[in-house]
């Protein structure tokens, strides 16, 4: 009988433990379901932030939602085609989660990023680990201008990574992002001189992100004017503000990877000096690195850098002010072994057009891209098969096999079907831009943009109709000019500039003050 009753208790004791085991295994199964990688899917157009779930059946319809419900790293949001922007809306800037692969299922061609109007960068990338993905956008209208304090510098258009991050950022237009240093009028107590910028299209500060398969173009890295003394007010002009890194400014700690980009058209300008009409005229504030500021540590090969300028801010109006000073149109980098194999074409500044240190294997030949606005590479280009290997990435911005040795640029040929003949950069109206600076003393640069390829005029009048100068007169394709007007002839007072083509006109008012 006892022996009867232990083995009863032991038969017990076995299916208690057994049942604990089985509690346990389903506990662990449903831990890790709730902590497994999710995706969820972002849709413009169909999407819903209130009655959507994030499936592919019931997208969000922003991507501020999605990262917002994302709760493990490793997450994956898929974004489809579309804009998304404050009206949609979209919060900017946008926080990016560490770990998580933001994708544009579509391309960057069609999956667009729009801050106009937020007065707000797009990307704000902080802290996030070598896992974390920006892929597959036009990020574009961002917009850095720090007026807190005198002395603050305004950074980062488009993108601002800083705290260690090594997001990858890869296969993006990154285009008409601005960091506009504050103006004297609108800087805190204290402040003379314009605010300074860094990075109008991307700006890095202790981090090491890597850079690849990207289109950095038309983005912008202004200066603030200096304050003025004019209408009875007795004083000195005070300097604009500097501009440093139009496309990026990578300059301040970290090992940036910057490899396999097509840099084009981005701007470094130096703020307007301020005016006196009683004592000495402010200098111009200074512009440096056109494209990019590399520093001494960011490893920069396989890139194209064709059409970037550093322009040097003007002296106020008044006496003894002077123009500031720019240069290193393309790059700045104090590291020549960090350097090689990229491109350089006609890129202008006033001392060192493509920059002071080029590194090695580097060609100075126009690259023959299809067009001013498709960057895809013609068949006889140089560029093809004149990269490096090592390090390289294995596909380029269409996701086609690289070549070995690959292309330099973010193509590595002509471009898929699908793309072929893309305008990626064409701008969508004809206009005539406002004259920077204005008022001017003696030269100002005007800037225009046209749709499409045609014969294209512009001319300046004095105040009684008079033309003064031919600036243009010529066809040009579709895309983003400039042209600078020399006034050191003339008499101070109001001209006018007129744009025509194709039977459209515009016209901006000039004043010239000396």
């Amino acid at each position: 009988m006892e022996l009867f009753n232990h083995s009863l208790l032991q038969g017990t004791i076995m299916k208690r433990f057994t049942s604990l085991v089985w509690i346990a295994s389903l506990l662990l199964i449903c831990f890790s379901v709730s902590s497994a990688q999710s995706v969820y899917y972002v849709n413009a157009v169909t999407g819903n932030n209130i009655t959507g779930n994030g499936s592919i059946g019931s997208p969000f319809k922003t991507i501020t939602k999605a990262l917002s419900i994302s709760a493990a790293v490793g997450d994956s949001i898929k974004v489809a085609a579309g804009t998304y922007n404050k009206a949609l809306g979209e919060t900017f800037p946008i926080v990016m989660l560490t770990g998580r692969k933001l994708i544009g299922t579509a391309g960057a061609v069609t999956t667009i990023i729009d801050a106009t109007g937020s007065k707000n960068r797009v990307f704000n990338c902080s802290g996030n680990s070598n896992t974390t993905i920006i892929q597959g956008f036009t990020i574009t209208g961002g917009f850095a201008n720090d007026t807190t304090s005198g002395g603050v510098t305004s950074k980062g258009g488009g993108l601002l990574i800083d705290n260690n991050s090594q997001t990858i950022i890869q296969q993006n237009i990154i285009t008409k992002d601005t960091a506009r240093g504050y103006d004297f009028y609108q800087a805190g107590l204290g402040a003379l001189n314009g605010g300074s910028c860094y990075g109008g299209g991307i700006y890095i500060a202790g981090a090491s992100p890597t850079i690849r398969n990207n289109i950095i173009s038309f983005n912008v890295a202004m200066g603030g004017g200096g304050q003025d003394y004019r209408g009875g007010f007795s004083g000195n002009g005070s300097a604009g503000g500097n501009a440093d890194g139009g496309g990026i400014h990578a300059a301040f700690g970290g090992a940036t990877t910057i490899f396999n980009n097509t840099f084009y058209g981005n701007k470094a300008v130096g703020g307007l000096g301020g005016s006196s009409n009683s004592l000495n005229a402010g200098s111009g504030g200074n512009a440096v690195s056109g494209a990019l500021d590399a520093g001494s540590n960011a490893i920069v090969k396989n890139n194209i850098f064709s059409n970037n300028s550093a322009v040097a801010g003007p002296a106020g109006g008044g006496l003894n002010g002077s123009n500031g000073t720019s240069t290193d149109g393309a790059v700045t980098s104090f590291s020549a072994s960090n350097l090689s194999n990229n491109l350089y074409f006609n890129n202008t500044a006033g001392s060192n057009p493509n920059g002071g240190t080029l590194g090695s294997n580097n060609l100075l030949t126009d690259p023959l891209f299809v067009s001013s606005t498709n960057f895809h590479l013609q068949s006889n280009s140089p560029a093809r098969k004149a990269g490096t290997a090592t390090d390289a990435p294995v596909i380029d911005f269409d996701g086609i096999t690289r070549t070995n040795p690959p292309a330099i640029g973010a193509f590595d040929g002509s471009g898929s079907t699908s793309v072929e003949g893309l305008n990626i950069n064409a701008p969508k109206e004809f206009a005539l831009e406002q004259n920077y600076p204005n008022p001017f003393n003696p030269s100002t640069v005007i800037s225009y943009q046209l749709p499409v390829t045609n014969h294209v005029s512009l001319k300046v009048y004095d105040a009684i109709g008079r033309e003064v100068a031919t600036l243009v007169n010529e066809v040009k394709e579709a895309g983003y000019y400039s042209a600078t007007f020399d006034g050191s002839k003339l008499s101070s007072g109001m001209y006018f500039a007129k744009l025509s083509s194709e039977g459209k006109s515009q016209i901006r008012k000039l004043l010239l003050m000396k």
